[in-house]
């Protein structure tokens, strides 16, 4: 169980000072957090973690991906990711495509 919660530390799922309230305590509710800790860890592994859910599906569902990563970037506050993600995906693809048939159109003459 210490092994998931090392994990979600790791990766920035859970704070520092909870997991040594969870770790440490001796109380009731230091060993409810530690099951919760726990638990939470199997959860955000098998949805995001290598094979689970999101990984699996990011080729075949982009739909469902692309904004789920919007989402995520814009609540975290990675604002320039964004940006260049939405410029690079989106903006540069659409400028591309009418520079291209501007350029493929027959003049008149």
């Amino acid at each position: 169980m210490l092994n998931n919660i090392i994990w979600m530390m790791c990766w920035n799922h859970v704070s520092d000072t909870t997991v040594k309230y969870a770790v440490f305590g001796n109380s009731l509710g230091s060993k409810i957090m530690f099951h919760y800790l726990n638990i939470k860890s199997v959860i955000v592994w098998r949805t995001f973690g290598i094979g689970g859910f999101m990984h699996r599906n990011i080729s075949q569902n982009k739909l469902i991906v692309y904004p789920y990563l919007a989402i995520k970037m814009f609540f975290s506050g990675n604002w320039k990711m964004l940006i260049s993600k939405l410029n690079k995906r989106i903006i540069f693809p659409i400028w591309n495509n009418i520079l291209m048939k501007q350029i493929k159109k027959p003049r008149k003459i």
